[in-house]
């Protein structure tokens, strides 16, 4: 399994959020826990304790994204619940003081589905080579976008709608085929059914992950086991476990 990878940013010594140790915990924490993810159309801030919204949007780019509730982050941190979501409030507020005004300052905001770290990117992208392969990779993308949706010097061709999965969502470019498509939505069905619906964004972040994690097959495998035992989540079968040499019995 692939994972997601971030850099710490050596000037975040010389930052007013390294003296705030609960902040500080809780903004690492949220980067090692996010992954990169495009934001489409402006994301709006909701408060960490209620639904209401705050007011501030995000606006769209590549950002990192946690998939996780506010608690999630807490916890992973392993500091007391209230001084946790007090550190996501400060991280989620203008700071007058931050030696970077994008955003007024916030540094990590909560939206639907999960928080958005907001200058995740742009230290990820600091080392110059990274950088090359990320703006390879955008531009690439906004290639393909070009060639499906038509230019003056050709026949415009209709949304790639066969691929959609839901939320104006679309299967990645190597998943795209009906098994994959048939298998992805009976885990959303199942999903459903239990009330855990996904939604935009963590739908998004979902298919990526598994994507890189799983083949089709693989997938369709995980998805009837993780079915049959009433799971929450994807779970690979022991017996692909045991091929991949990632199984240890229990002896106990």
């Amino acid at each position: 399994m692939r994972m997601a990878f971030v850099k710490l940013d050596c000037g975040l010594l010389d930052s007013t959020l390294w003296t705030d140790r609960n902040p500080r915990d809780i903004f690492i924490t949220a980067l090692l826990m996010a992954v990169p993810f495009e934001v489409r159309e402006p994301e709006p801030q909701i408060e960490v304790r209620t639904l209401e919204l705050t007011g501030f949007k995000v606006r769209p780019g590549w950002y990192g994204f946690v998939a996780a509730a506010g608690s999630g982050i807490v916890r992973r941190s392993g500091m007391e619940m209230e001084a946790g979501l007090d550190a996501l409030e400060k991280l989620g507020s203008p700071d007058p003081e931050s030696r970077t005004p994008d955003h007024d300052g916030r540094r990590l905001v909560r939206v639907n589905d999960g928080f958005i770290v907001l200058n995740y990117i742009k230290y990820r992208e600091k080392d110059s080579s990274t950088a090359a392969r990320s703006r390879r990779y955008r531009e690439n993308k906004l290639i393909r976008k070009s060639r499906a949706e038509g230019t003056p010097d050709m026949p415009k061709q209709p949304p790639a709608s066969e691929w959609h999965v839901a939320h104006g969502v679309e299967l990645p470019e190597a998943w795209r085929s009906k098994l994959a498509l048939n298998v992805v939505k009976t885990w959303l069905d199942y999903k459903a059914e239990k009330k855990q619906a996904y939604g935009r964004v963590a739908l998004g972040v979902a298919l990526g992950a598994w994507a890189e994690e799983y083949t089709v097959e693989e997938f369709s495998r995980a998805v009837r086991f993780s079915i049959a035992n009433g799971y929450g989540g994807v779970v690979r079968p022991k017996e692909d476990l045991k091929e991949a040499g990632e199984y240890l019995p229990n002896n106990g």
